[in-house]
């Protein structure tokens, strides 16, 4: 709870479309992330809205950077907010637990049909 920033240094993740919990996770709870765009994670952020991407390749210097922008908006107060806000909002949407709930409730009445 009292972490700035995420900074999630994937080189990739089990498959394409697979979304790492931990990004869910901080997004939901209010914390900034930057993180790798390897597999599903530009599904989940969409750099500079819900958070920072960085090139998949994990070029030192290009994590550098991108780090230290990340630091440097979270702390500009405002610009903290509308970016913890939009992800959260968008965290919500498609993984909270009523929603995730009523989507496995699709799929088996799919299957039981």
């Amino acid at each position: 709870a009292s972490a700035d920033l995420l900074c999630v240094p994937f080189r990739s993740t089990d498959g394409p479309s697979d979304y790492p919990i931990v990004i869910i996770e901080a997004m939901a709870a209010g914390l900034p992330v930057l993180a790798t765009n390897v597999g599903g994670v530009s599904e989940l952020i969409h750099d500079g809205d819900t958070g920072w991407l960085i090139p998949g390749e994990l070029q030192s210097d290009m994590i550098v950077s991108r780090l230290l922008y990340a630091i440097d908006t979270v702390q500009d107060w405002h610009a903290r907010q509308m970016l913890v806000q939009s992800a959260q909002v968008s965290a919500l949407r498609r993984f909270a637990p009523p929603v995730v709930a009523a989507q496995w409730e699709a799929i088996y009445d799919q299957l039981r049909r």
